[in-house]
């Protein structure tokens, strides 16, 4: 009755006093083995945290790209209406100044 599809369970681990895993006494593991079983949990419980977090992935691709667009703006801006737009000498003057208007407006009405 039995169809092959049995599953080894894996021996389980016994810490020391130092917290390291030590072979299972009794078992007849081979180092070999102990080893592989013991570089497969370490992998995969380094990867079980944030990065399997769907919600956190999706958090933290947002901010990379908000914070990418934040830093390359005040940079790509001036050329791009300087040789787009052919922005005379005035214009790249307001354009800079119109930079720090939401400072002045949101500071005042929000306070200091």
């Amino acid at each position: 009755m039995d169809s092959g599809n049995r599953r080894e369970t894996a021996s389980p681990l016994i810490r020391g006093r130092c917290g390291c895993a030590l072979l299972p006494p009794g078992t007849g593991a081979s180092i070999e083995g102990f080893i592989s079983r013991r570089i497969a949990l370490t992998a995969s419980s380094t990867f079980n945290g944030l990065w399997h977090n769907r919600d956190f992935m999706h958090l933290w691709g947002a901010e990379t790209v908000s914070q990418f667009g934040s830093q390359i703006t005040p940079v790509a801006i001036p050329p791009l209406a300087a040789l787009m737009l052919d922005a005379t000498p005035f214009e790249m003057g307001i354009l800079a100044a119109a930079s720090g208007v939401p400072v002045l407006v949101i500071g005042f009405v929000a306070g200091a």
